[in-house]
């Protein structure tokens, strides 16, 4: 295929001479903001506490009851915050042997860090199943809008009753319209393909399927109005990209999240404005649509910390996964095998009906595991939790397949922790599940060119 020729082989006899991630495989990941407790500490923990200093009349101003951010629960999800950078510092700097930078240090090593490569049509192959995957639940989906499409009209042209009716018809199939997400690991995939393979880049027609599907998410964020897909595409492919790139011309990373703030605002705002600003747009509170978009911005993270707050004072713990695991609640099998299986949720609409406000409802990842396992025991649940995004990261850096596949969508959830729990969610359960079934494909791929590889030396010899 085009643009497929084969990347320079790295000697031993050069291995030396070579930057460590030429040959052994590390990753760069040289930025302050890639590094799960570095971007908790920095980011998360100070919107946190701001949110808690708040005053009760902010939280009404956003259709809440009040303030309940406040007194002992602060601590608790102070406390479950500082759990989360202690398990991830632990986990990106303990038990994993010596560095990347160390290893450089051993030139008798260099000989046995030579890569095999996995085989181009096995990453053809795998990439394709998926994008063929997405393909499908993107037509289910999607079918309603394109059988009218005055209603998409209607949409663009500002229409309130449009939205409403777009999400009652737009198809969304239980454990069907889930694998949709697998759109961010084809991205990451696809980026990785040079590093995995040899080859200097993709095929062109695998980087045509990548647009088609960024075109259908946009469309998904729009029509459904569900931003967080389209941040759930675009921001693991930032940060496989960024540990990709060389870091000297590139030095604008270092404010990716700064700049992914003023992005991710515009794209709110974007959503905003055909979502709420038609209710909002006489509401004399605001002076104009940028200050509404900004104040609803910044009320996302605070009402989502304050429902936290509300869950933890009001509801008891269920010393089981709930909240944290609603993906096996929501797994297709209990229906199949006539099992009734309902996620015991119903208090949280309750909850936000009495005080907070059932549009602005996300629960904030923080307190869900205080929820779930008690205010000890969660703290618990997040050192594991810091230890375990830590110790990927650590993989990630390191060129490790599990971690370079696996680390960018699962830094969705770090950098998501204030508003939802997403690694327990059920969108984000398949692209778990995939990740698992790929490494192990390609990985056994790449066993089989090793070992046929060794065996053509060993005949040489």
């Amino acid at each position: 295929m085009m643009g497929n020729k084969p990347a320079p082989v790295v000697t031993a006899a050069d291995a030396a001479d070579q930057p460590v991630w030429a040959w052994q495989g590390a990753l760069r990941a040289p930025y302050w903001w890639m590094s799960p407790w570095r971007l908790v500490l920095v980011i998360c923990l100070p919107i946190f506490l701001i949110s808690a200093s708040l005053s009760s009349e902010a939280f009404v101003f956003y259709g809440q009851s009040g303030k309940f951010l406040s007194g002992n629960v602060v601590w608790i999800g102070f406390w479950a915050i500082m759990a989360f950078i202690i398990g991830a510092a632990l986990g990106e700097n303990l038990g994993a042997g010596p560095t990347a930078q160390q290893k450089l240090a051993m030139p008798k090593q260099a000989v046995a860090l030579v890569p095999w490569y996995i085989p181009a049509s096995d990453m053809n192959y795998t990439l394709a199943v998926m994008f063929g995957i997405v393909a499908v639940c993107y037509a289910i989906f999607l079918l309603p809008a394109a059988q009218n499409p005055g209603l998409v009209v209607e949409l663009f042209m500002g229409s309130t009753s449009a939205m409403f009716v777009l999400r009652e018809t737009l198809n969304q199939v239980a454990g069907i319209t889930s694998f949709i997400s697998l759109q961010s690991l084809c991205g990451v995939l696809l980026l990785l393909y040079p590093r995995l393979t040899g080859v200097r880049q993709a095929p062109r027609w695998l980087w045509v399927l990548m647009v088609i599907v960024a075109v259908f998410c946009v469309l998904r964020g729009f029509l459904w109005s569900e931003r967080i897909a389209i941040l759930e595409l675009f921001l693991p492919m930032m940060v496989t990209y960024a540990a990709l790139v060389d870091p000297k011309r590139r030095r604008w990373l270092d404010f990716a999240p700064l700049l992914g703030l003023v992005g991710v605002f515009g794209l709110f705002a974007l959503g905003e404005y055909f979502r709420s600003w038609q209710f909002h747009q006489s509401n004399a509170n605001f002076g104009g649509f940028w200050e509404f978009a900004l104040l609803r911005f910044a009320g996302y993270y605070a009402t989502a910390l304050n429902n936290g707050a509300a869950a933890v004072q009001f509801q008891d713990a269920f010393y089981w996964p709930t909240l944290t695991a609603m993906w096996f609640y929501k797994l297709p099998v209990w229906a199949w095998v006539g099992i009734p299986m309902e996620l015991p949720t119903g208090w949280v609409l309750d909850l936000l009906k009495l005080y907070g406000n059932e549009e602005l409802n996300n629960p904030s990842g923080i307190f869900l595991p205080v929820v779930d396992f008690g205010v000890v025991l969660g703290a618990v649940c997040w050192l594991v939790l810091g230890g375990a995004t830590g110790w990927l990261y650590r993989l990630f850096a390191k060129g490790d397949m599990l971690g370079m596949l696996l680390y960018p969508t699962w830094f969705y959830g770090v950098a998501e922790v204030l508003r939802v729990f997403y690694w327990g969610n059920q969108r984000y359960f398949p692209i778990l599940l995939v990740t698992f079934l790929v490494v192990f494909y390609l990985g056994r791929r790449r066993r089989l060119v090793r070992e046929a590889d060794e065996r053509m030396q060993g005949l040489a010899d």
